[in-house]
Formats: structure tokens, C-alpha cells, sequence
């Protein structure tokens, strides 16, 4: 047992005292921006933070910073300010959106909305004046960029710019500028395809050009210890930054799996934190039904109550969040749940209070018009049942008292009036056919005069007439004399074949009877 604690005692120690042999002078600065609130994710940004370890192990004193939000990002400005100005070697790797602007290129943080040429520094980090503070400082600078070909950044002097896919700009780090004593013209030219790189760029020149130390390890101390006393420290920590390092040292390590488990943990999205939670739910297609309606009556439409929770409700859910105070992921929690079904309770007491109100107002008069305006108002109310049967009564007993004044009229138009007020009533088919027996048979006289004056203008020439009795003889009307004279005979014939071919029978040859008669 006392080993052990000596042991961990030694530790910590050990570790103090492995940081005390970091030379003075190589400073690093490492910004990984990964996780964005508006804008996409940026997936390959946490890569950077693996060299964290490498760069340690060649004497660099490391500031690691990831997923800045313009808040934090203007807290580290001082940290990086001074590790800039102490610094003979400075090395600073940028990963994340990068956007350009007329005043020239910015980091931004991850609170930024989408970029813009008109935007401001607010929210993101100057890369040229970056530059030149690093220029300023008079030591060996290098400057990269993650994800983003800045060809037009134009480097101030003496710094050293490399752009890029990050995990090739990890590889150049690694195995380029971190061996002592190969020219930054020569990493330049052995850079994976894809990587730019501009700026001082000399032949001669090394960007490391003394020597790293080794710490030995003191007696009773493991490589196992420091590994197990790693991973606690990086697990208290629990930060991407920490479990990025230590999996760096470690990959296949005693604690490595469960190290990734707690960087998965980390770099998952609220979004996806939430989904999952919501899924361990096993909510019910009827369940979902009942929060569709909830929300609903809340004012928030899901586009219909089907029990999927497809695009229009996950907004609707988000909406509510949002309103609510709470983190807008569009999926659920129970507690969520709960509070959706409680404000549902509530609005729903709400709108029985407004509906019984309305009731008193309009219901208790006794009226057509009180039970129709509650009706239209509450269609499907507590009332609605009552106010319909109310209303039929009445209505019923408004028919019948206008049907009994029709009988007493007794004419054509009382009985039109009564159809058009009840067009489907009780008593329609009743007012119809009494319609029918007022309604005069055979033409009109206005019928008739016309026909006459139709037949005067078309039958003038006897020609004509002859032509029309021919025609009635050959259709078996027996028109009397083939002789052009139309008389009582003639008229009974086209009488007769008026009402054989479905005309209006005036015994006159209108315009419709000619045409009928002449072309059969």
C-alpha cells in the first residue's frame, strides 16, 4: 500500500517536473473550432488538437483553444498575445470556418452567423493581423491554416503560411517542421498534394534548430502508471482538448477505448444527445398523436395529427422549445412531454371557461341567431349537441308556420317563396307538386304571338307553305288541301306535330318547328 501511494505522490511530481524541461521560447497555439451553432460542423478541426503531445514532446509550450464562441475567443487573445511575444519559435494552427472579406480573412467563431462581405470582427479573428503580430515578434513564425486555401493572404515578413486539409497539415507538422534542422523550403516542397504554402520560405533556414530533452523516468514509475495517471487527469478534466492528447499518446492503450467513449460523449451534438433520448422514449404512435394535438392547441401546428413526427412537427417542437427557455433540438424529452401535456390542460380548461361564457351570452337567449352565432364560434363546443337540437326545433317550427301561410296564399309565388326559404325542407316535395298543379298548360300567350310572327315572316311565299303542308302529309298529319292555305286542319296538323317532336305547341310554324320540319 505505501508503494502505491508513494507512487502516486511521484506522479505528479514527475509530471511538474517534465514540464519544468520545456525550453523557454517555442510557443505553440492551437484553435480547433469544430462545433458550430448556425453553420455546418467542422468534423476534421479536432485533428488539430493532436498535436498537442508532438509539440510538447519538442519542447513547445502548448495553448490548445476549441470551439470558440466570440466571447471566449476574445478571452484568449491575451494568452495568445504573450505566448507570441515570448516566443522564438512560434508555430500557430487555425482549424474552422475561415471566410474572407474585403478587410481580409477571419476565423470564425462558433456563435457566427453566415458569413458575409460586409461582416465585422465581432465574432471572428483577424488571420492578417494575426500574422502580423506573429511577424512583429522577430522570431521563426509559422502560420496554418486548416481546410481553406488562403493563396491571396499576403504574408508579412519572415512568417511562414501553409494551408490546407488539416490532417494534412498535421502530417506536415509532424514529420516537417518538427525535425530539427530541415528547411521550411524543403517541407514546403514535400507537402502532400493540395497543401499551399506562401510567405518566407527559405532554403537555408530550419524552423527548429536546437535540440529536445528527454525525461527519464524515476525509479518504481511505469510507463502503465503515467498512462493510468494520464487518463484520470484527462477524464477529471473531461475535455476534448485533454481526451484528444491523451488518445494521442495512448491510441491502443489500456484506457483508450473508454477515452473515446468519453470524447464521443463530448463531440456529440445537442441535436444528437437529444434524438437519442427521445428514441429510448419508444413513444407510441398514439402517444405522439396526443403531442401533436397538444401542441396544436398550444399554437403550434405539426401539419396535421397522424402520429409521425415528420419536418412540420420537429419545427413545431422547436418553436415551442424556443418559447419556452429550452435548448431548440426539435426532439423531446419526458420532462418536455410532461410540460407540453400540462400547458395542453390547461389551455384546454381555458378554452372550456370561454366556451361556457360564450354559452350564457348566446345559448340562454332561446333565439335561432344565438344558437347559430355560438355554433359558429364553438362548432364542436360542450354546448354544440344542444344548440343543434335547439336549433332544429326552432327551425322546424319556422318551417311549418311558413308552409301553413303558403297553403293559406295558395299561389304560384307564396309557394316559390317557401322553396327558396326551405329549399330542403319538411314540406319541399308538398309545395312542388302543388307548384305543378298552379302551373299553366300548354304556351303562353307571349308564346304564342311569337310564333305567329315567326311564321308570317318565314311562310310568306305560298311556295313555302305548300313545302310545309307536303312535309306534314309525308309525316302522317294530315294537313287537309295541299294548297298552301293554313286553316283549321292545317293548324290541328302542326298542333300535332309540335307535341310528337317535343315543341312548344301553338299550332303556329316558329322558327324551331321549320327547321325541324323541313329537315326530317
Amino acid at each position: 500500500m505505501r508503494s502505491m501511494s508513494l507512487k502516486l505522490l511521484a506522479l505528479p511530481l514527475f509530471m511538474g517536473l517534465a514540464g519544468n524541461a520545456i525550453a523557454d521560447g517555442r510557443q505553440a497555439i492551437i484553435i480547433a473550432n469544430r462545433s458550430y451553432e448556425t453553420l455546418s460542423n467542422v468534423s476534421s478541426a479536432t485533428s488539430a488538437l493532436a498535436l498537442s503531445q508532438d509539440l510538447r514532446a519538442a519542447e513547445f509550450e502548448v495553448s490548445t483553444f476549441s470551439n470558440l464562441d466570440a466571447r471566449a475567443m476574445r478571452r484568449a487573445l491575451t494568452t495568445m498575445e504573450n505566448a507570441i511575444e515570448t516566443g522564438e519559435e512560434i508555430l500557430v494552427i487555425l482549424s474552422g470556418h475561415i471566410a474572407s472579406s474585403a478587410s481580409g480573412y477571419w476565423l470564425l467563431s462558433t456563435d457566427a452567423a453566415q458569413p458575409s462581405a460586409l461582416m465585422s470582427g465581432d465574432n471572428a479573428l483577424s488571420i492578417d493581423a494575426l500574422a502580423r503580430v506573429m511577424s512583429a515578434s522577430g522570431g521563426s513564425a509559422v502560420l496554418l491554416f486548416g481546410d481553406s486555401k488562403l493563396s491571396k493572404l499576403k504574408a508579412p515578413q519572415g512568417v511562414t503560411v501553409f494551408s490546407g486539409d488539416t490532417s494534412s497539415l498535421v502530417s506536415l507538422v509532424r514529420d516537417g517542421l518538427l525535425i530539427e534542422g530541415r528547411s521550411i523550403a524543403n517541407v514546403a516542397d514535400s507537402a502532400a498534394r493540395g497543401v499551399v504554402a506562401s510567405g518566407y520560405l527559405p532554403n537555408n533556414r530550419a524552423f527548429l534548430s536546437g535540440s529536445t530533452q528527454t525525461v527519464a523516468l524515476p525509479d518504481g514509475i511505469s510507463e502503465r502508471d503515467i498512462e493510468d495517471f494520464l487518463f484520470a487527469k484527462a477524464k477529471a478534466e473531461n475535455t476534448e482538448d485533454a481526451l484528444s492528447e491523451f488518445l494521442q499518446r495512448y491510441p491502443t492503450g489500456t484506457n483508450a477505448r473508454a477515452a473515446q467513449r468519453l470524447l464521443s460523449d463530448l463531440t456529440r451534438s445537442p441535436t444528437d444527445i437529444a434524438r437519442e433520448v427521445e428514441i429510448a422514449l419508444h413513444l407510441t404512435r398514439s402517444e405522439k398523436q396526443t403531442i401533436q394535438s397538444d401542441l396544436t392547441l398550444l399554437g403550434y401546428d405539426t401539419n396535421g395529427v397522424d402520429g409521425i413526427f415528420g419536418r412540420g412537427t420537429r419545427a413545431a417542437v422547436a418553436r415551442w422549445q424556443a418559447a419556452n427557455g429550452l435548448g431548440r433540438t426539435g426532439y423531446l424529452t419526458q420532462a418536455q412531454i410532461s410540460l407540453i401535456q400540462d400547458m395542453a390542460t390547461d389551455a384546454r380548461q381555458q378554452v372550456e371557461r370561454n366556451d361556457a361564457a360564450y354559452w350564457r351570452q348566446t345559448g340562454r337567449s332561446g333565439t335561432a341567431e344565438g344558437y347559430i352565432a355560438y355554433l359558429n364560434r364553438y362548432p364542436e363546443g360542450i354546448f354544440a349537441d344542444l344548440a343543434k337540437q335547439e336549433l332544429g326545433e326552432l327551425q322546424s317550427a319556422s318551417e311549418a308556420r311558413a308552409w301553413v301561410n303558403a297553403r293559406q296564399i295558395n299561389t304560384e309565388d307564396g309557394y316559390r317563396a317557401f322553396l327558396d326559404e326551405y329549399p330542403n325542407g319538411t314540406y319541399t316535395d308538398e309545395a312542388q307538386a302543388r307548384l305543378a298543379e298552379l302551373a299553366p298548360v300548354g304556351p303562353t300567350q307571349a308564346q304564342i304571338d311569337l310564333a305567329k310572327s315567326q311564321e308570317d315572316k318565314a311562310m310568306a311565299n305560298p311556295i313555302f307553305r305548300v313545302l310545309a303542308e307536303q312535309r306534314l302529309a309525308a309525316a302522317g298529319f294530315g294537313p287537309g288541301g295541299i294548297d298552301g292555305r293554313f286553316d283549321d286542319n292545317t293548324r290541328e296538323a302542326i298542333f300535332q306535330y309540335q307535341q310528337a317532336n317535343d315543341l312548344p305547341a301553338t299550332g303556329y310554324l316558329d322558327v324551331n318547328s321549320i327547321n325541324r320540319l323541313l329537315n326530317d
